[in-house]
């Protein structure tokens, strides 16, 4: 079985997208929240949280993008002229896979930009003199009601 059985497959990639089903399962915002109410949160332990998070859906994506390739006419060349599976995945799927998991990292970078708002805004997220969009944003908004404006 293998890398020879046609890119892997198989039970390995059965138990890894269940565990990236798993993990998709349960919202990002809900585990900070958890951890902000068990500890102090830290830059460390936010970026921990998010990186934990955040490689599901690429995952996900990478996955479906290098199953749609590798059923492409020009991938279905290579081994109809000799050449071997590593050169189909290097030289045609990966090169060809780049391109939706850069476009998906950016949004991501924007995904985790909006959580740390999200707890922020909350009260939960890091401690002043720290501050971010979610802070700002709920000192204007108690400003506001206030009557600090007048």
């Amino acid at each position: 079985m293998g890398f020879n059985r046609r890119y892997a497959g198989g039970w390995v990639d059965a138990v890894m997208m269940r565990i990236v089903d798993a993990g998709i399962a349960v919202p990002g915002i809900f585990l900070l929240l958890v951890i902000s109410a068990i500890v102090r949160p830290s830059e460390s332990m936010m970026v921990l949280i998010i990186g934990l998070v955040s490689w599901l859906v690429p995952a996900r994506l990478t996955r479906a993008e290098a199953l749609s390739l590798k059923t492409r006419d020009y991938v279905l060349a290579v081994k109809a002229t000799g050449g071997s599976n590593t050169r189909a995945v290097v030289r045609h799927i990966i090169p060809n896979t780049i391109g939706t998991v850069v476009v998906n990292a950016t949004f991501q970078v924007a995904d985790a930009i909006l959580l740390i708002a999200y707890i922020s805004f909350l009260g939960m997220g890091l401690q002043p003199p720290a501050t971010d969009w979610g802070a700002m944003l709920s000192e204007g908004i108690s400003s506001v009601y206030s009557g600090a404006w007048c």
